[in-house]
Order: structure tokens, then C-alpha cells, then sequence
């Protein structure tokens, strides 16, 4: 069994996390991605949420299961609210073609110019969804089983240990798993 150290609230350390020999800081990631690093797009998304906790921490360190999910669910809050935004902006009533040509001629006799440049409203920007939140929300009430099955996915593959301390269960960063990013993002380096 591996003992855990907390060193903040639902950040842990282990004898594995401080033997692990690439720093944090050799290894890049971005906003849920870690591109062509673990051949699965979830598997990317959960390294890059790890590599950014250790980032932050300047140390490698387990994550707290209840940590990690709390930032999913906002994210999917977030998701869903959009979401619903869309939906009732696409379910407003809109006149028909001919009702939108006569209030447009109306509106441009109105303001007293011959001629004026069309007014066009530049569309709001998309906000960008982590794969792995994306795929939980799409899932609908098997979503909390994607999540399972992704960490036990990388549990198999080594990639990441599960470890229960007490109550909660830790997921913790792999030599393994900062190995094949880093080499991964070395070559292409190399390559580019």
C-alpha cells in the first residue's frame, strides 16, 4: 500500500510521486490536452489536469478523486448552462421571411440615411470543452461511468494509480505516464 502525505486540500504526495525523475516543469500540457502523447483523448485530457496540479504545486501529486470531480462538475455546469442559453435562443419565436423584410425596410426609412453599411452582430465565440467533459455530458446517466472507466483505463495501462487513503481514493501520476509525455514531446521537438 502507498502511503499518502496531504500537503493540500485534496493534494497528495507519495514516496512514488517525489521518485518520479522528469520535473514538472519538463513537461508541457495545455488547457485539457497534451496532444499525441497517450493515444486517447481522455486519457490526454486527465494527464494534462494532473500535470497542471503539478505545476502549480512545483512537485508531482496525487489528486484527490473529490478534487478532481469537483472541477469536472463545474465544467459541466458550465457545459449545461450553455447549452440551455442555446437551446432557448434556438426555440424563440422569429418572424417569418416577409416579416423580417418589412421591418428591416422599416427600420433603414426610419433613420433618415440613403444609404447605410449593413449592421452585422459578430457571432460570440464558442467557449472550448475538455474531451473528457465533453464525452461525460454527452453521455447523460452513464457520464460519472465514463469517468470509471477512463481512470481505470489508465489504471491498466499504468499510467496512474489508484489509491485509497481512508475515505477518499487518490489518483496518482505515474513514472510511466510522465515518461511517454515527455519522450513524446521530446521527439516532436526533435522533429519540428
Amino acid at each position: 500500500m502507498t502511503e499518502l502525505e496531504q500537503i493540500a486540500d485534496g493534494l497528495y504526495t507519495s514516496a512514488a510521486t517525489k521518485a518520479i525523475d522528469i520535473k514538472p516543469n519538463q513537461v508541457g500540457y495545455g488547457r485539457w490536452v497534451l496532444p499525441s502523447t497517450l493515444a486517447h483523448a481522455e486519457y490526454e485530457d486527465i494527464g494534462a489536469r494532473l500535470i497542471e496540479r503539478a505545476h502549480n504545486a512545483g512537485e508531482w501529486v496525487g489528486v484527490s478523486y473529490r478534487s478532481f470531480t469537483e472541477e469536472l462538475q463545474d465544467e459541466l455546469k458550465d457545459m449545461h448552462a450553455e447549452n440551455e442559453r442555446r437551446r432557448t435562443e434556438f426555440d424563440k419565436p422569429r418572424p417569418g421571411r416577409v416579416a423580417r423584410a418589412y421591418e428591416s425596410v422599416l427600420r433603414k426609412f426610419g433613420r433618415g440615411a440613403p444609404v447605410e453599411e449593413p449592421v452585422r452582430e459578430e457571432p460570440k465565440p464558442i467557449e472550448k470543452c475538455s474531451p473528457l467533459v465533453t464525452v461525460i455530458y454527452l453521455s447523460g446517466p452513464n457520464g460519472a461511468g465514463v469517468l470509471s472507466r477512463e481512470l481505470h483505463g489508465m489504471a491498466d495501462k499504468g499510467y496512474l494509480d489508484l489509491v485509497q487513503q481512508g475515505d477518499e481514493t487518490v489518483l496518482v501520476p505515474t513514472q510511466k505516464m510522465v515518461e511517454t509525455v515527455h519522450r513524446k514531446q521530446e521527439a516532436y521537438r526533435r522533429s519540428a
